[in-house]
């Protein structure tokens, strides 16, 4: 089964191709592997390091827990982080929506297509460096491609971020949610319900560093 593609240029209504890095970033899905078939750049965790006990702290939730009431555990609205990756496409939150909250979010106001690359690349550089890092919290190895994994630590964090802000700063709330999927009233609730969910979670390290690269003076005014 083929992921869906996502195209920044239709999202962004850009007249000229974005950078190509940042094309390839969130464009380039591939083909969904099976247990053991690794894309090329993703390795498979050596023997050894497979077999030690991993300083993870984000869990698959038992079979036993997750037979008494399977949709307890699942998320309904938006998936977040690695655990439920691949079902995304049945949540109302997709990832089209995320990269529409995040482009025009405060932390790219009023910029040209261009800036708006600028600033999805330093975000994705930075989230490389705590790849592997953001990995090792978790309880299993995911065989997501690096593109991917880091995609999904920018959208998701960017979108949790997001909407705590506007839950905070009320003042930029009809501005930055305004025709986005979050000004469905029932919405809001049913996402605060998924990311209470277990495995549906990023570390909060992920949300500290991209709370700090986001951070602008324009919260701080309508506060």
């Amino acid at each position: 089964m083929k992921k869906s593609s996502i195209s920044l240029k239709n999202l962004c209504s850009m007249e000229n191709p974005p950078h190509p890095w940042v094309t390839n970033l969130v464009t380039n899905y591939r083909e969904e592997v099976n247990y053991g078939n690794y894309p090329a750049n993703v390795q498979p965790p050596p023997a050894a390091a497979a077999a030690a006990p991993a300083p993870c702290s984000i869990f698959r939730v038992p079979t036993a827990m997750r037979g008494a009431d399977q949709d307890a555990y699942d998320p309904k609205v938006v998936t977040i982080g690695p655990f439920h990756y691949h079902q995304q496409v049945l949540n109302m939150v997709t990832q089209q929506h995320k990269i529409q909250l995040l482009f025009r979010s405060p932390y790219m106001p009023n910029q040209t297509n261009a800036q708006k690359e600028v600033r999805f690349r330093r975000l994705a550089e930075e989230m490389t460096m705590l790849e592997q890092r953001t990995r090792s919290c978790y309880s299993e190895f995911f065989a997501i491609d690096s593109e991917d994994f880091v995609r999904m630590m920018v959208l998701d964090g960017c979108f949790i971020l997001h909407l705590l802000r506007c839950c905070y700063y009320r003042q930029l709330s009809q501005e930055f949610v305004s025709g986005s999927i979050l000004t469905e009233r029932w919405i809001v609730p049913a996402i605060g319900m998924d990311l209470v969910r277990l495995e549906n979670h990023l570390p909060f390290f992920v949300l500290q560093k991209l709370y700090h690269l986001t951070s602008t003076v324009d919260y701080e005014v309508a506060k």
